[in-house]
């Protein structure tokens, strides 16, 4: 393999040391700029925070003047004023000055006179504004929803208070310019609870539903000025710069910028030097290039000379030209002795230098002692033997006795270590011994029990230390106390587990809501349902056994297990085998009407359960082996119906909280049970009421008739005495309002039970409607009825039922609106329908009517006591429509009157059998 050349050599060594220097002088300058450009950022988000700072304290401060003065100057005024009207100066002065200052109210304390407030209510009115600690000015009122933040300023004079509660809102122009913070910078004013106070710039929902958490923030409400790159609220990396307020009462002024924005000088600079360090590393390897090619020639030529030399021919001249260093070869001994003296001077600089290095690694030594027994941690060090050397300030104070040499098998009795579970730590155990051994240990705790009986958890990471040949040299131990954070971290799982217990308890009575809500209140539904969501939740097996009519038997109703051989097996047990109502658990629970539970269910407990049980319950019980049973009564108003029994084969035991979701389980199962049977006993009441009304309509129908038919043919007869006349003209009017009456009942009797039977036929339903409403016309003579037809308008309808419709609500536009007003009635055809509005003037129908307008029984507000109707024109009207496949609207507003407006379908097939 051939040497590289003298020049190559050259080169290199000329090219190597440049590219080094720039790259490491580049690298230097770019984070020594970066470093200012980053402080630059950071200063002006301190300014801006330091800006914001002091313009609001100037704020609170002046107003904080003028509320002194006022106190001062009032009470000076009011002092010579009777003391009848002292207290209505006071409240003349305190409201003038609210008005002045923009508060939203006044509270004003002075002795012999009470609390006065003025303005807006803020609570109990003898309730005076309450004493701030000291250095606080004043008190931001907690939130309460969406209601705006408000602040209230407490000042006093002497024995006087006064507070003025202004809107937080008047603060938010002091945050909402973000000058010199660029287009991404923010600031705000947060509470002492990390709640926003003045509005953020970004949407987010920590400061508004919950606090913000965000570490810069947690470490401003600790009551330190600083500023940091960290994330903010929204999670976005920012820089930070934070004030903490104390005369607010401990809020927080925060100032960001993203670091995005913020840095983008920096990227820009980092270019900027990379392009440079490549122009100058191509500028110098030319430029090696060049020196190397003029150095190496003299180097050449000496070469040619010693290769001469060492050929034998002496006379050959050695070339003497070139670098000094060429020049000097022939001086060999010069060089020598300068060399010897060079080499002196340069031991003595050695020298000097050791010596530096030796009072420099003292310094260093003091320091690391120095921060060793300053340290807020514990620092035990023991050398390789395993004696405790190093034992801090810190230590001592966790262990509660001094630093003492001793050995690791003294360390557990002198210093009182022990185990999580308070046994004695034994020396294999203490992590500073097994770190001594060569073990890392990382994170582990143990407890420490100091003379003055106090025990503390401490926790801590042991490592080993070894000398530069790998020798071990003894280890160090770093601990804490953390006996306050282990004591939340067990409340915290103690919560943890009962929030879980809770939102299953929680689940189970949802699911199980939700199950009987699906039932549609069957009773054998809600027992199948119940069961079911009791085996599956919060045991392995179910059943139900309702209480027999003579109170002697328990009747199996439902049975459920998550085994399907075990569900027949039970459900074929208790239907063969009726178990008492008066004797064993069962009878216990349904004479005391307090369930009974059983957990965990010992061999003991078996036996007893089973003595008073026939021999096949007793088979069963023994092979299944339930670890728990519980009973339940399903108690009703006034007895109780039956019992739940629940069998659980895991090993996890019932606890009192399954007790008390047990008790609410059995309880909804009851009332589920009542309302299924008050909705059986309504529907019976409701079809007897249906039947009875069929029945008497019916049968009064038929006399009706013959007094209406009577009263018609003594009418056609002749003319009659006037008094007579009058007479049989009442009977024949009353009997037919009677018939209509007895017509709607039936109809509506019949619209209820299913749906009004109609027999469609084809004819104009225009020429209908103006027949119609030239009937009603006659029986109105008095009012004025306007009909208003366009086109014709041929379709398939039940005539008579649309002349009813048509009657209904012509008649209702008449019964509810002025007499001397008109009535108007619109037919027309539209797209495959036909369209019959009827307006009338009348006073509007109320909006709360409405809703329930078309119900049956229901009589408008304007009915008054009007014969001829029981409320259930509008409710025919409607299932007739219906009927006809169509629907019927209503409007009706001030000044506008009332319009029905029914819209029928031209042709629909009638409905199947």
């Amino acid at each position: 393999m051939r040497s590289p050349s003298f020049r190559s050599l050259f080169l290199l060594l000329m090219v190597t040391p440049v590219l080094v220097a720039t790259a490491v002088l580049g690298w230097l300058s770019y984070r020594a700029a970066h470093e200012v450009l980053v402080q630059d950022a950071i200063r002006a988000v301190k300014i801006s925070s330091q800006a914001r700072e002091q313009l609001l304290v100037t704020r609170l401060f002046r107003q904080r003047e003028r509320a002194q003065g006022l106190l001062a100057l009032v009470g000076k005024e009011c002092a010579a004023v009777p003391v009848a009207g002292q207290r209505e100066c006071f409240r003349r002065a305190m409201d003038d000055f609210r008005v002045t200052e923009g508060a939203l109210s006044a509270r004003l304390v002075v002795p012999a006179l009470g609390v006065m407030t003025v303005g807006e209510p803020t609570g109990p009115p003898d309730e005076g504004p309450p004493r701030l600690p000291p250095g606080q000015w004043v008190r931001f009122e907690p939130r309460r929803g969406g209601a705006p933040r408000v602040y209230e300023l407490v000042v006093d004079s002497g024995p006087r208070r006064l507070g003025l509660r202004f809107s937080a809102a008047a603060l938010d122009k002091l945050f909402l310019n973000p000058y010199g913070l660029g287009a991404s910078g923010e600031t705000f004013l947060a509470d002492s609870q990390g709640f926003f106070i003045t509005p953020p710039k970004y949407p987010s929902h920590s400061g508004h539903s919950h606090s913000i958490d965000a570490r810069p923030m947690l470490t401003c409400l600790s009551g330190q000025d600083a500023a940091m790159l960290a994330p903010d609220y929204r999670g976005v990396p920012v820089i930070h710069s934070f004030r903490y307020i104390e005369e607010i009462g401990g809020g927080c002024i925060m100032a960001h910028i993203d670091q995005d924005e913020a840095f983008v000088p920096a990227r820009q600079l980092g270019r900027r030097v990379v392009e440079a360090s490549v122009a100058l590393v191509l500028v110098t390897v030319a430029l090696s290039f060049l020196f190397a090619r003029r150095l190496s020639l003299p180097v050449f030529g000496l070469i040619r000379s010693t290769s001469a030399l060492r050929a034998g021919d002496f006379d050959a001249p050695v070339e003497s030209g070139g670098p000094r260093e060429l020049r000097t070869l022939a001086l060999s001994f010069t060089d020598m002795a300068r060399s010897l003296r060079e080499s002196s001077a340069e031991r003595a600089r050695l020298l000097a230098r050791e010596t530096e290095a030796r009072e420099d690694a003292e310094a260093q030594r003091s320091l690391l002692r120095l921060i060793i027994e300053q340290s807020g941690e514990g620092i035990l060090m023991a050398d390789a033997r395993g004696v405790l050397r190093v034992f801090n300030p810190a230590a001592e104070r966790y262990h509660g006795v001094p630093a003492r040499e001793l050995e690791s098998s003294e360390w557990g009795r002198a210093y009182g270590l022990l185990s999580l579970d308070g046994e004695p730590l034994s020396e294999a155990q203490t992590p500073l011994a097994r770190a001594v051994r060569g073990e890392t240990v990382v994170n582990a705790r143990w407890l420490v029990r100091a003379p003055d009986g106090v025990t503390r958890t401490l926790e801590g990471t042991a490592s080993p230390l070894r000398h530069v040949d790998g020798t071990p040299a003894g280890a160090v131990l770093i601990a804490h106390d953390v006996t306050e954070q282990q004591a939340a971290e067990a409340e915290r799982e103690r919560l943890l587990r009962e929030v879980d217990a809770e939102r299953a308890r929680l689940l189970v009575l949802s699911e199980l809501s939700r199950a009987l809500a699906e039932s549609r209140l069957s009773l054998a539904s809600i027992l199948d349902t119940t069961c079911r969501q009791l085996a599956e939740r919060v045991g392995d097996m179910c059943s139900l056994r309702l209480v027999s009519a003579d109170g002697q038997w328990l009747e199996a109703r439902a049975v459920y297990a998550r085994a399907g051989h075990m569900e027949t097996r039970l459900r074929t047990l208790l239907d063969s085998q009726p178990q008492s109502a008066r004797t064993g658990i069962s009878g216990v629970v349904l004479a005391s009407g307090s369930p009974r539970m059983i957990s965990p269910l010992t061999e003991e407990d078996l036996a007893q359960l089973m003595a008073p049980l026939p021999e096949d319950y007793r088979d069963f019980l023994r092979e299944q082996r339930p670890s728990s049973i519980a009973v339940l009564p399903v108690r009703g108003p006034d007895r109780t119906l039956g019992l739940w029994m629940l069998l659980r084969f895991a090993p996890e035991p019932y606890g009192t909280d399954d007790l008390m979701l047990f008790r609410e389980i059995a309880d909804r199962t009851a009332l589920a049970i009542e309302n299924a049977e008050l909705l059986r006993q309504a529907h019976d009441a409701v079809r007897l009421r249906e039947d009875l009304v069929a029945v008497v309509s019916h049968d009064l129908r038929n006399p009706i008739s013959a007094i209406s038919m009577a009263a018609t043919a003594l009418l056609r007869r002749g003319p009659l005495a006037e008094g007579l006349d009058k007479g049989v003209r009442r009977i024949h009017a009353a009997a037919d309002r009677a018939l209509r009456m007895i017509r709607d009942l039936l109809d509506s009797t019949q619209a209820r039970v299913g749906e009004l039977p109609v027999e469609r036929r084809p004819f104009d339903f225009q020429e209908w409607v103006r027949g119609v409403v030239d009937e009603v016309q006659l029986a109105h003579p008095g009012r004025v009825i306007l009909l208003h037809t366009e086109g014709p308008a041929r379709g398939a309808w039940d005539a008579d039922r649309i002349a009813q419709v048509v009657t209904n609500l012509v008649g209702n536009a008449l019964q509810h609106s002025p007499p001397e007003s008109t009535v108007r009635v619109d037919a027309r055809p539209l797209d495959g329908e036909v369209l019959l509005s009827v307006h009338n003037d009348g006073a509007p129908i109320p909006p709360e009517a409405l809703a329930t307008l078309f119900e049956p029984f229901r009589r408008g507000p304007g009915a008054g006591n009007q014969p001829g109707s029981v409320g259930l024109g509008l409710f025919i009207t409607q299932r007739i429509v219906q009927a006809h496949g169509g629907r019927i609207e209503v409007r009706s507003r001030a000044g506008e009157g009332t319009t029905f407006t029914v819209h029928l379908p031209r042709d629909v097939a009638p409905p199947r059998e």
